[in-house]
């Protein structure tokens, strides 16, 4: 758990006062991802996941991770959505974050390509 407190340390990794602090994840299915779904919902500063799908085979089901999340995040401080498409997730999570909030991309090294392709095709929802 030695990351997960290096996490929660972390200056740049911290709930804001006034805006949210989004985490959008997927991975692929041949991942160990249900330690990896308890450890992010055991941090109080996100207050907000957005699963979405890797395309492809590879992709874990949508509905099996956010069972996943149900089981493990705190309903009464943070929300769980779900996206099929990347990019639709990815718009959800930059419009919820607020002026001051911030949006993390977790998981697949899949899903953090993708989304890096859509953000230079849209410099403007930075």
């Amino acid at each position: 758990m030695l990351f997960r407190s290096s996490l929660i340390q972390s200056p740049d990794f911290q709930k804001t006062e006034n805006g949210r602090c989004v985490l959008i994840f997927s991975v692929v299915s041949d991942k160990q991802y249900d330690k990896m779904i308890e450890m992010l919902c055991g941090l109080p500063m996100i207050t907000d996941f957005v699963i979405t799908h890797i395309p492809g085979e590879r992709g874990a089901d949508l509905e099996e991770l956010k069972d996943i999340f149900d089981q493990y995040a705190d309903k009464a401080k943070q929300r769980i959505y779900t996206y099929e498409k990347i990019e639709d997730a990815l718009a959800f999570g930059l419009s919820v974050r607020g002026d001051t909030g911030k949006v993390y991309i977790v998981g697949s090294l899949y899903l953090a390509g993708i989304v890096e392709s859509s953000m230079e095709d849209d410099d403007d929802r930075i």
